[in-house]
């Protein structure tokens, strides 16, 4: 009769073997086999049992138990020390210092690179924020121009009586923190866009020509139209000479109002 083959237990398991079996058991404790545990052909650990399913009751791993409840621990405080740390404190955002900026930001990329050029994303950029903002608070590009530019021009145009627009519109293009002449710069760019040219003509253009129209000494609303008009082109070419891309530092904003409004004068009252 065939004698049985010993269990693999009962063989006697070098040094070697006893550390591979003993790493095996603390990787299963991990969840992770040893691979010469595994492998096939590989030494057979003693402390091997079978699983649940085969035994029919629950596994019982010392090893396993004895690593997994360390872990355990530490996880649990994990989550506790995560639930105990206090929340950020979120930085409130300033609605009106973000129109400002959007505001601002328009207004110098709108006098330098015109309507056209300029870019929502472009906005945003120079004004630091985001630009789904820009949506949030004026609808559009359009709106954002529409609310910078010319609500600045027709601001500047109501903030006075008719006979002081010259001076008040020279001081704005003169001025040393340069959003007047930005405006300005604007709307001349503008004028060049199809998109908002029409909305130029009709709430700025008409307006400040209507403006120096009354001021003239003659009957003739022609003749008034053609010297307001040219009035409205010499202040833009002013705003060019000393705001544009290749603008020139300009003299004294006083003595260049001065020669202005005399030669104003003369060609509306001539």
């Amino acid at each position: 009769m065939r004698r049985a083959p010993p269990h693999p237990t009962a063989i006697s398991r070098s040094p070697i073997t006893r550390s591979i079996c003993d790493r095996a058991s603390v990787t299963r404790g991990l969840g992770v086999p040893h691979p010469a545990a595994t492998r096939p052909g590989g030494p057979v650990c003693s402390d091997r049992r079978p699983s649940a399913s085969r035994a029919g009751g629950p596994m019982s791993e010392p090893a396993s138990e004895s690593m997994s409840q360390p872990l355990r621990e530490a996880s649990t405080e994990r989550s506790e020390g995560a639930r105990c740390e206090p929340k950020r404190a979120t930085r409130p955002r300033d609605a009106a210092a973000t129109r400002r900026a959007l505001l601002d930001a328009g207004r110098a990329l709108f006098a330098t690179a015109g309507y056209d050029a300029t870019t929502v994303r472009a906005i945003a950029q120079r004004a630091g924020v985001n630009q789904a903002l820009l949506f949030r608070y004026f609808g559009s590009k359009e709106g954002l121009f529409g609310e910078a530019v010319l609500g600045d021009a027709v601001q500047l145009l109501a903030g006075g009586s008719r006979e002081d627009l010259l001076e008040r519109t020279l001081s704005a293009i003169l001025a040393e923190d340069d959003r007047g002449g930005e405006v300005l710069m604007a709307v001349l760019r503008a004028t060049g866009s199809a998109q908002v040219a029409a909305e130029v003509r009709e709430r700025l253009g008409a307006a400040y020509t209507d403006a120096f129209a009354a001021q003239t000494a003659t009957d003739d609303p022609t003749d008034a139209a053609v010297r307001a008009e040219l009035l409205v082109a010499w202040l833009l070419g002013i705003a060019v000479l000393y705001r544009g891309l290749q603008a020139r530092p300009a003299p004294d904003a006083a003595t260049v109002a001065a020669h202005v409004q005399r030669a104003a004068r003369a060609l509306l009252s001539g």
